[in-house]
């Protein structure tokens, strides 16, 4: 099965257009949207392309950071973030319709494709950071109980 991986798109349209190009020279069996997908300053047209996408491609999406905190934003529920960080959020928020926020917030976790894992982040949630710096008694942690010899993971844009 041919995957294509899409990770922290950020609402960047541009870049997110010329991957998608690439896409249908490439004709993945599955796209993965790796999260944080409209945290950034074109989410109305990410998704508009992202819909055009799964009309072409099966496409499974899951969920990163911000897209909950975008969920939340607009829900008015109190970000933790710096006040530049909110305000950001807050923007993309209300952009969104409800049936846009509706979709981000059913967006999974994770999700596993043959030997493949899917995360944001780690294994059980979509916020915490490791780099290849980390200890690995750690990271193994992190990722207890997942069978896949492959995980495939952003958040860090490392």
């Amino acid at each position: 099965m041919k995957t294509a991986a899409l990770y922290d798109i950020h609402g960047n349209y541009p870049a997110l257009k010329a991957v998608s190009d690439q896409l249908d020279h490439l004709q993945p069996d599955l796209v993965i949207l790796g999260g944080d997908i409209v945290s950034g300053p074109m989410p109305l047209a990410v998704l508009q392309l992202i819909d055009q996408l799964s009309k072409k491609f099966n496409t499974v999406g899951i969920s990163g950071n911000n897209d909950q905190d975008v969920v939340d934003a607009y829900n008015g529920k109190q970000l933790s973030l710096s006040k530049h960080a909110q305000d950001q959020i807050k923007w993309v928020a209300n952009q969104l319709s409800k049936q846009q926020v509706l979709k981000l917030k059913g967006l999974w976790l994770n999700v596993t494709v043959g030997d493949d894992f899917f995360c944001h982040a780690v294994a059980k949630n979509n916020t915490t950071i490791f780099t290849p710096h980390s200890n690995i008694a750690i990271i193994k942690k992190l990722f207890l109980g997942v069978q896949s010899p492959f995980i495939i993971c952003g958040h860090t844009h490392l």
